[in-house]
């Protein structure tokens, strides 16, 4: 058998699949239907929650989160690992675009991939082929990406005159363009994750490192391709975020590097690795940003925001665990 063939039909590949398919509803999913439930509840009691307007922001909200968030998925997946760095990225992916865009809009998309793409594909190949702890790694970059943006900045905002940057405002009907972009790179992303070589790869390093050196696959560049594809999508939701604002600085970032990872975990990726899927994360985008949509209209600071956030993430990490436990033993 060679050694493709040893990776397409790995035995823990296939069994997790099989599990995956065949398995009966258990707990976790009256947890997550109760879940809605009091989302529903409270969206009820909510004046303008259920308005078209408002069911618009939170689309358009978890759209630029998810798009990350589709990143720390396939991270999450290829071994357990966070960036943090996801935050700096996005604003240098901001800056770069914006900085670039008086050239030509495709020289400005172009230039971002290859700049943040490259700078997660770095640190991938670290992680991947020298076993550099990601979180330290990470850190790293996004320390290096903010100190080289201030002073090539001098910590000024980032503009351009360039009309191009309506290509990503733009709506259909009455969506932004970022919910149709989110939708399928979701789908797609699934699709590579399922459905492909690369992604059965993935799946193979995440669920068993020792597995996957026996079978010839080499981690540095295994990993390194999830963190370039992580990279790209990052970078994506960077020009968004630029083209929203019209101008780049470091602040565009926000709080993405914690949304990201919570839409992912609460879309059910695992921590341990091995375990996730685009499209639940592309519900768990949806989750996070109803669940602060709702505490911001019930008025909420932003201090109990992240709480009640944290608390979500944490359950649902708590409920991956649990689960990933319950297999084991079956």
């Amino acid at each position: 058998m060679s050694i493709k063939d040893l990776v397409e039909s790995s035995p823990g590949v296939a069994v997790t699949r099989a599990r995956r398919l065949v398995a009966p509803p258990r707990w976790d999913t009256a947890v997550a239907v109760l879940g809605l439930l009091v989302v529903l509840a409270l969206g009820a009691t909510t004046d303008n929650f259920f308005t078209v307007a408002n069911l618009r922001t939170i689309v358009t909200s978890a759209s630029i989160v998810g798009i990350a968030a589709l990143g720390a998925t396939v991270i999450l997946v290829v071994g357990g690992m966070v960036s943090m760095a996801t935050a700096a990225a996005a604003s240098l992916a901001a800056i770069v675009f914006v900085g670039t865009l008086d050239s030509s809009f495709a020289v400005a998309v172009v230039t971002t991939f290859a700049v943040v793409g490259g700078l997660y594909a770095l640190l991938g190949w670290l992680i991947g082929a020298w076993a550099v702890n990601p979180i330290i790694v990470t850190i790293a970059a996004a320390s290096l990406v903010q100190g080289l943006v201030l002073v090539t900045t001098d910590g000024a905002l980032v503009t351009t005159s360039s009309s191009s940057l309506d290509v990503l405002n733009r709506r259909v009907g009455t969506i932004p363009v970022s919910v149709f972009a989110f939708g399928v790179l979701a789908v797609t992303l699934h699709l590579s994750l399922t459905s492909t070589r690369w992604g059965r790869r993935i799946f193979l390093v995440g669920e068993n490192r020792e597995a996957a050196r026996v079978a010839g696959l080499r981690l540095g560049r295994v990993v390194a391709s999830a963190f370039l594809v992580a990279g790209i999508l990052t970078a994506i939701a960077g020009m968004f975020l630029g083209a929203i604002t019209t101008n780049a600085s470091l602040e565009v970032g926000g709080n993405l590097t914690f949304d990201a990872v919570a839409a992912a975990l609460v879309g059910g990726a695992s921590v341990a690795g091995g375990r996730g899927s685009a499209l639940r994360t592309l519900a768990g985008a949806l989750a996070v940003a109803t669940v602060s949509d709702l505490l911001l209209l019930r008025g909420f600071d932003s201090g109990a925001q992240i709480c009640v956030k944290g608390l979500v993430v944490l359950l649902a990490v708590v409920i991956v665990h649990l689960r990933s436990g319950e297999g084991r033993r079956a």
